[in-house]
């Protein structure tokens, strides 16, 4: 009787099912991540202008100090400190939000 080793077959796959599953999971954490940190990246406000400019020095007080923060921050969380010359600190009122 002939011999007969069938070696013309292709080979089976065995991931096609693992795939799906791995994409799934991939998907699913591309999705959370997303939604995660959009939030972490907001989550400091940052100073975009000051009135008057940084190291501007100035012969008298001027009327007030503006702050401009890239977002709304958190009331009461302010702690401002400004300095004369001679790094003495001068005393400030509470800081009033402008809208």
């Amino acid at each position: 009787m002939p011999r007969t080793d069938d070696h013309t077959s292709a080979p089976v796959s065995r991931r096609s099912g693992g795939n799906a599953a791995v994409r799934l999971l991939l998907a699913a954490l591309i999705v959370v991540l997303g939604l995660v940190l959009p939030g972490i990246a907001s989550a400091h406000a940052f100073l975009v202008r000051t009135t008057p400019r940084p190291g501007e020095r100035l012969g008298t007080s001027p009327p007030a100090v503006v702050l401009d923060f890239s977002e709304p921050i958190v009331s009461g969380s302010a702690r401002i400190t400004v300095r004369t010359s001679d790094g003495v600190a001068v005393a400030l009122g509470p800081p009033e939000e402008r809208r």
